[in-house]
């Protein structure tokens, strides 16, 4: 029985692990109630955990097939990063000027990042980058960005980016943060704000270069 004070989220993480890690398969059903009895919850905290992925494009829906795991998986992603990459710029840009310098606590989360990837610690250096983009998105000031940002489920979001990226050096992944605080550092409002976007765009590219996504959505090359 899950015990978490969101069981939709935990069914989310679940779900999108099992695609990631190959137990579900791209055309595959899933059904509710199984899962429901799978998770020892009603059906509703699957429901509302189908209809999240449904929206981030990681499973489809349909009259004729029911709810299957989407054979597009990296689309879900394409689409993810796109939204994330605006709120991010746009936080960006607002806590340059606020934090006037002030980056102390980033450059804590970079060297926190660097040991987890030296480490090989997938696990660390995911919640490392949360943690760094979090505190970004919260200097920003702005509650409904913020609001619309954590709606994106970014924890879900990295574990899968990030595992589905493996053979990925964790190093670079880890150093890819560290323009943004540079820039921070130096109050530059725009240039931090255009590194964050480009930070999020060179995902996108990294994700199309492991071939989970059709050409046409590339952004880059």
């Amino acid at each position: 029985m899950l015990v978490t004070a969101s069981l939709s989220e935990q069914i989310l993480s679940a779900i999108i692990r099992r695609i990631v890690e190959g137990v579900y398969v791209p055309g595959e059903r899933l059904v509710e109630l199984k899962l429901a009895a799978e998770f020892g919850v009603s059906q509703a905290p699957v429901r509302e955990a189908f209809r999240q992925l449904v929206a981030m494009n990681f499973l489809c829906a349909s009259n004729r097939r029911g709810t299957y795991v989407s054979d597009v998986l990296g689309a879900g992603l394409v689409d993810l990063f796109v939204a994330r990459g605006g709120l991010e710029e746009t936080a960006t840009r607002l806590a340059t000027p606020l934090r006037a310098g002030e980056v102390d606590d980033l450059r804590a989360h970079v060297q926190n990042m660097r040991e987890a990837a030296a480490a090989k610690d997938i696990a660390h250096l995911e919640h490392a980058s949360v943690a760094f983009h979090r505190t970004i998105m919260e200097a920003s000031g702005n509650r409904l960005i913020l609001r619309l940002w954590s709606s994106l489920l970014i924890e879900a979001h990295t574990d899968l980016t990030l595992r589905l990226l493996r053979p990925t050096d964790m190093a670079f992944v880890a150093e890819s943060h560290a323009p943004i605080v540079a820039a921070m550092a130096a109050i530059d409002a725009e240039e931090a704000a255009r590194l964050a976007r480009l930070h999020q765009d060179e995902f996108i590219r990294m994700i199309g270069r492991h071939g989970l996504v059709p050409k046409t959505l590339h952004v880059g090359s």
